[in-house]
């Protein structure tokens, strides 16, 4: 999308990809010595993550699309440790590695569906 439709440079992609590590790092440092709820901290993500996408696909100026990106990927993780505490909450010890685990399965099933217009041709 960056390099294509924008027809952005590849150092400008290796960039925006270097701001969006820097902004997970960013995001998880803020997690890490943050005291507001869990469920606060979810809806924020979750409506960061919303507001990022939204930029990525409306706009067409290529720094609004960056900053759009680096919301989507930097709240994904914030988001993600919502996800997991919250299922540690609500899954029985015993019966959360067997949950867990399949959860995970289902997830990486999707990937080989991710890249299959590859292995069709």
């Amino acid at each position: 999308m960056f390099t294509g439709v924008y027809n952005e440079s590849a150092s400008s992609y290796a960039m925006l990809q270097t701001g969006g590590a820097v902004m997970t790092v960013l995001v998880l440092m803020f997690v890490a010595h943050s005291h507001t709820s869990p469920k606060v901290s979810g809806i924020a993500s979750y409506l960061l993550i919303v507001a990022g996408g939204l930029l990525t696909a409306w706009i067409s100026i290529p720094f609004i699309y960056s900053m759009g990106f680096m919301l989507v990927v930097g709240f994904e993780k914030m988001f993600n440790v919502f996800i997991r505490s919250s299922r540690q909450k609500l899954i029985p010890k015993e019966d959360f590695g067997k949950t867990v685990g399949f959860i995970v399965m289902l997830n990486n099933l999707t990937q080989p569906l991710a890249g299959g217009g590859r292995l069709l041709r």
